[in-house]
């Protein structure tokens, strides 16, 4: 993982629009896509482990910006702010575990 120091223009973390998502308590899926399902910056009620199989993306999580290829790992907090993008408008496959803690016993 990359932590960027330089933004590419038009990537910044100002959003227009911040999304609220209720999660439900565990939720898996896996996508092969160009475009994101969520183009705005949102947050949810419920972890999220994220793992690129391929593709190379920008993830925006709180005031950090990574880019981020195919074999990466992020854990996204509960209620962090987060968006995702796709520069180069290329396929990618990712892999998203919600949980939360209520659902796992590591955390009780």
């Amino acid at each position: 993982m990359m932590l960027l120091s330089i933004i590419p223009a038009g990537l910044e973390m100002t959003p227009l629009e911040i999304n609220f998502y209720q999660s439900d308590p565990f939720y898996i899926s896996r996508e092969s896509k160009r475009v994101t399902s969520m183009p705005t910056t949102h947050y949810h009620d419920a972890y999220e482990i994220l793992y690129l199989v391929s593709g190379e993306l920008y993830y925006f999580i709180e005031d950090r910006t990574y880019q981020i290829v195919g074999g990466v790992i992020l854990f996204i907090n509960v209620y962090d702010l987060h968006r995702l993008v796709n520069v180069h408008n290329t396929m990618y496959e990712r892999l998203s575990l919600l949980f939360k803690g209520s659902s796992c016993t590591i955390f009780s």
